[in-house]
């Protein structure tokens, strides 16, 4: 059989060497180890590194607007908030894909990423911190997601939200809850899924978050218990420990929300007429209900 045969019936393949791009990765890492072939240096501040430029234009939209511009450019100088440490874990990162993440220098590495652009590096942090969440350190993790306000980081701040309402029992009493701002106690108070004995019990630790910091805060006591569904607590605590806050009685629509709650036991039987949200019962739970008079039995499905 001649090569013209074997050309005409034998397709074509495109074959693969699987260790090939780890292979080039681990070669680029080792010639930059060795300073070889590098040909910038980025600086932050005093602390300054040898680099290859093609790694770093193929890492980050910062590096590669830079490089493209000009290819002479030879020196780097970042933004000086920035940390050596930090640039150090990112450069590793650039180098091998793999980053040694912790509590400690999370947001360091962030503020390396987010100037460099580099949005694989920051949904990596985000993914990390999730997996972090835990009581002592929920508020901060919510609360630095609120800060960067990155598309890569809505997962992880719905995540930390959900963590404190599933669980505000036991963050209420941390010191990190003191540090919640009125807009993030509100949000976590809005949600069915608040995990609680009783609604008395939220308000009172909607109540301890206002006292806290009594002159700074009882102006945002409308914002926070407005999320409180007074109708379920019962008439007893209305009067005998709700009432007994100065900004239940003292500003307007606190008050309000106190009035309509305690009109709301005083006629048991009209209550099916009074239906409103800060009625409803909380809960993340599917419930199903069965009905039937005489009937075959029909099911539905409702949140309570």
């Amino acid at each position: 059989m001649d090569s013209s045969t074997i050309k005409k019936t034998t397709p074509d393949q495109k074959m693969q060497c699987l260790e090939h791009a780890p292979d080039l990765l681990h070669g680029l890492h080792q010639l930059w180890k060795q300073r070889i072939l590098c040909d910038c240096t980025v600086l932050v501040g005093s602390y300054h590194i040898s680099v290859q430029k093609v790694v770093l234009a193929s890492c980050s939209e910062y590096f590669r607007t830079i490089f493209t511009e000009s290819e002479d450019v030879k020196e780097v100088k970042l933004n000086g908030q920035l940390t050596q440490d930090g640039l150090d874990l990112v450069l590793e990162y650039m180098y091998t894909s793999k980053i040694v993440l912790t509590l400690g220098n999370i947001k360091r590495v962030l503020n390396t990423a987010l100037q460099l652009r580099m949005p694989k590096l920051t949904g990596l942090c985000a993914r990390y911190l999730i997996k972090m969440v835990n009581l002592e350190n929920c508020v901060p993790i919510l609360q630095l997601s609120n800060t960067f306000q990155l598309t890569e980081f809505q997962h992880l701040k719905a995540h930390a939200q959900d963590f404190i309402a599933d669980n505000l029992v036991e963050v209420s009493e941390m010191t990190t809850f003191q540090k919640l701002t009125a807009d993030e106690l509100s949000q976590i108070l809005s949600q069915d899924r608040v995990g609680t004995t009783s609604e008395f019990q939220l308000f009172k630790i909607a109540a301890k978050w206002i006292t806290y910091d009594k002159a700074g805060r009882e102006l945002h006591a409308p914002t926070i218990i407005k999320h409180i569904r007074f109708p379920l607590i019962k008439s007893k605590d209305l009067v005998d420990h709700v009432q007994s806050y100065d900004f239940m009685l003292e500003q307007e629509e606190s008050h309000h929300f106190l009035l309509q709650a305690l009109n709301y036991h005083l006629i048991p039987q009209r209550q099916h007429s009074f239906q409103i949200p800060r009625n409803r019962f909380r809960s993340s739970n599917d419930v199903a209900v069965a009905v039937g008079v005489n009937f075959p039995i029909r099911r539905s499905v409702g949140r309570f």
